[in-house]
């Protein structure tokens, strides 16, 4: 009791310090890294003893903490990004303590957040807001897929219904690949990445990549060749892939004008074909990277 007390009056001190109109960057910065490793620290020493989060003694304030994070992450100017996206974390690790019920809601609320395509994000505000809605859905849904991982074949209506949000997040998240603003783009990546690492995207598989005018043998025979290749001709091999990758971006056209003639990925398949797209990009070949490996 006594450690929970200390816990709340931790959580009311850092609030002070992150929605003051005068704070610093700086003490901004401080105060998220304390809040996160409040947090974590208590939910995962709570789960070790008790072997579930029932019970959490931080749940209620972490919760009640949440409705004014939100915000925060959406519109503080003196958030940097390294700030947005742990407090994006910190929301998302909080809700693994809510009920399915609630935890569905999270995600159908902060997803509705998210940028659309025809939305520039050019402007300072607007990019804070969308950037900060797509960490937000990509550290909520990471939580939710590890839930609906070890809940298995269970078919019980909350897990259905957090499996449909689930699913409509990294849909949405995934039609951002190919939005005009790169740092969106990038941030879908990153989030997308998050979930994957975290546990299998809620989508289905999809039809693997076709390569046009080769069959299954000439793939297979493609594939068998490749793994006794020599240096000099893997390095040869790797260009040829990395324009390939580029003609198939310039085929499958860029930015919205792209995005408008191709259908919204709704498969893992088809998201790993528009994470390819961002390849040849410089401002979004790396998450896209990163996406793909996780």
């Amino acid at each position: 009791e006594g450690g929970a007390r200390t816990g709340r009056q931790l959580l009311s001190l850092l609030e002070r310090s992150l929605r003051s109109a005068e704070a610093s960057r700086e003490l901004v910065g401080e105060a998220t890294a304390a809040l996160f490793a409040l947090v974590s620290a208590s939910e995962t020493q709570h789960a070790a003893r008790s072997g579930s989060l029932s019970g959490w003694p931080l749940a209620k304030p972490v919760a009640d903490a949440v409705v004014w994070l939100q915000p925060l992450i959406l519109t503080k100017p003196s958030l940097d990004d390294a700030a947005q996206r742990t407090l994006a974390r910190i929301v998302g690790v909080s809700s693994a303590a809510d009920a399915s019920d609630a935890a569905a809601d999270a995600l159908i609320g902060v997803t509705a957040k998210l940028p659309t395509q025809d939305m520039a994000c050019a402007a300072a505000n607007e990019l804070r807001r969308g950037l900060g809605a797509v960490l937000l859905t990509g550290y909520i849904c990471s939580q939710q897929a590890k839930r609906l991982r070890d809940s298995g074949a269970v078919a019980a209506p909350e897990i259905s219904r957090l499996h449909d949000a689930a699913s409509a997040a990294v849909c949405a998240l995934a039609a951002l690949l190919s939005h005009r603003q790169p740092l969106i783009a990038s941030a879908a990546s990153s989030a997308i990445g998050v979930i994957g690492e975290s546990a299998p995207l809620p989508l289905p598989e999809g039809e693997p990549e076709a390569v046009a005018g080769e069959d299954s043998a000439a793939v297979k025979d493609k594939e068998e060749k490749s793994v006794a290749m020599p240096p000099s001709q893997e390095k040869e091999q790797k260009t040829a892939d990395t324009q390939q990758v580029e003609t198939d971006g310039k085929k499958n056209g860029e930015g919205a004008q792209g995005a408008a003639e191709r259908p919204p990925p709704a498969d893992k398949a088809a998201i790993v074909r528009e994470l390819k797209l961002l390849l040849p990009k410089e401002k979004t070949r790396e998450a896209a990277v990163e996406a793909i490996g996780q």
